[in-house]
């Protein structure tokens, strides 16, 4: 499928970061080169087979990189077997900006889909026929994909067994969804780490993005996977990038996978000078004032300790929870003085404002006069704030 006299075939152009789709009636015996990257396009809705006919390729291949424009290349696995993308790297590594290759993920972004980040270190195997991007550091060289990379796997392609610390953070708008990765490996440092650590991928427009710098600053790269030292989690301080636009509701959750008993995960922002906890019941909402873009506003902070004044930042170890009959909000937990509770409607609309009690460990707030629906609780003091989406039925 494709658009006007398009079909949904085609290369990529280093130079431009465009794509050139083959036209209707284009006949060529010799149109795909060995190892080299194309885009398809299948009609909207529909599955079914793609069916490629030729010689099986059982020799190494040496690519040439185009260094025009951005430098990255559409290369793919001309193989019917599997290839280790770590070995790949590696063995091209002088001919690359970074030891990093992206992919497409139609299940990435909430399943609109997506380039997603590999490094060396996640030894990514790549599938048969599989389209892949790398990124030239702008001097002649070559990629080279040799026989011996190439492995035998009984699992998909995206599914690995993974046995090392990591954290996900994951920023969504309501429409959009963004991921960026931190793992915990030994040998790692605060600076750039080829092969550990790897941007972006920049042949497309990130607009809304959510990812990190290093914390050391050596190298402003928008990182997609960040790797650091795993030994020392109290004292790693991680700059988190946004890009959003004004208007617009984000939300910003982890998850993770591995940590080390204790440590817990908060998210600091520096321009309300608020810590929120992030795990499977607290994340961090804001409806953003004016467009935001770069790092500087939110750092993400690994402790085994709550955080910031006094050592109690409001949303640790916080319940809130709603009930229909009486129709009450209920905020249970330790509070500090000058603690205000303010329901929003998901408009950033101001319904309810109310001081809670220091002195109960179970506030009750009356919210009889509000309809049904979704609702955005913000629990804040004069230092920190936990905000919590709210389901009132």
């Amino acid at each position: 499928t494709g658009s006007g006299n398009n079909i949904g075939l085609g290369t990529y152009n280093t130079l431009d970061d465009t794509w050139s789709y083959y036209q209707n009636g284009t006949s060529n015996s010799n149109i795909f080169n060995s190892g080299q990257g194309y885009v398809v396009n299948l009609l909207s809705g529909s599955g079914g087979e793609i069916l490629f006919s030729g010689a099986i390729n059982e020799n190494n291949l040496t690519i040439p990189l185009t260094t025009t424009g951005s430098g990255f290349n559409l290369l793919g696995n001309m193989y019917t077997s599997y290839i280790d993308s770590g070995s790949l790297l590696s063995a091209s590594s002088d001919a690359l900006l970074t030891e990093t290759l992206w992919i497409w993920d139609q299940s990435a972004n909430g399943g609109a889909g997506g380039y997603v980040t590999k490094v060396k270190v996640d030894a990514f195997q790549l599938a048969p026929g599989q389209g892949f991007f790398v990124r030239s550091d702008g001097s002649p060289g070559n990629v080279t994909i040799n026989e011996s990379f190439q492995s035998h796997q009984g699992t998909d392609t995206f599914i690995r067994a993974i046995n090392r610390p990591e954290i996900y953070l994951t920023l969504s708008s309501g429409v959009n969804s963004r991921e960026t990765k931190l793992y915990y490996i030994d040998g790692t440092t605060t600076g750039f780490d080829n092969g550990y650590d790897g941007p972006m991928f920049g042949g497309t427009s990130n607009s809304f993005a959510i990812y990190t710098h290093t914390i050391a600053n050596d190298m402003e790269k928008d990182l997609a996977i960040q790797s650091l030292p795993n030994n020392d989690y109290e004292n790693l301080i991680v700059p988190l990038g946004i890009n959003a636009n004004s208007g617009s509701e984000i939300t910003i959750s982890a998850s993770s996978i591995n940590l080390p008993p204790g440590i817990d995960l908060f998210l600091e922002d520096k321009s309300t000078n608020t810590f929120t906890l992030l795990n499977s019941y607290s994340d961090f909402t804001t409806t953003l004032n004016s467009d935001i873009s770069g790092v500087g506003r939110f750092y993400l902070h690994t402790a085994s300790s709550v955080l910031g004044v006094n050592n109690n930042p409001i949303g640790y170890n916080l319940h809130i929870y709603s009930t229909s009959n009486p129709k009450e909000l209920i905020v249970k937990g330790q509070l500090t003085r000058n603690t205000k509770a303010e329901l929003f409607d998901l408009q950033g609309r101001l319904l309810v404002r109310e001081i809670l009690d220091k002195n109960l460990t179970k506030n009750i707030i009356n919210i009889s006069s509000i309809n049904t629906g979704i609702f955005v609780l913000k629990v804040s003091n004069e230092n920190h704030s936990k905000t919590q989406k709210i389901i009132i039925k």
